[in-house]
């Protein structure tokens, strides 16, 4: 019965605000054993991460290279991975422009070996 309860309570957010659910399954602890619910947790702690490293670059990068323009916005908003979310914000104060500091690392070229 735990699982039931846990379903019906992550589906019930979809048509109720948090504090009706809440109420509604008041005292219910097992749903934070189970596994899909710390998965979305931490999609959601993902996510927040992400969020917050592209305002932390978008003000850095603000004060460094002036307000971005809209086609800079979208491709900020594009970018998932976290890491190099990071590596953009500690190329802001080296980079000459949006443009510089958003265009994608050239593809390392390899040498063919000669016979």
């Amino acid at each position: 019965m735990p699982m039931l309860e846990s379903a019906a309570y992550v589906l019930s957010g979809l048509r109720y605000p948090p504090a009706v659910c809440k109420k509604l399954f008041r005292g219910m602890t097992a749903m934070r054993e189970s596994s899909t619910y710390q998965a979305i947790l931490e999609e959601g702690r993902e996510e927040g991460r992400e969020n917050e490293a592209k305002d932390l670059l978008r003000l850095i990068g603000e004060k460094q290279l002036g307000p971005p323009d809209e086609q800079t916005t979208r491709a900020i908003d594009g970018i998932h991975d976290l890491a190099r979310l990071r590596e953009l914000i500690t190329q802001v104060p080296t980079a000459g422009s949006w443009k510089e500091l958003l265009a994608e690392p050239a593809a390392k070229t390899r040498r063919k070996k000669q016979p």
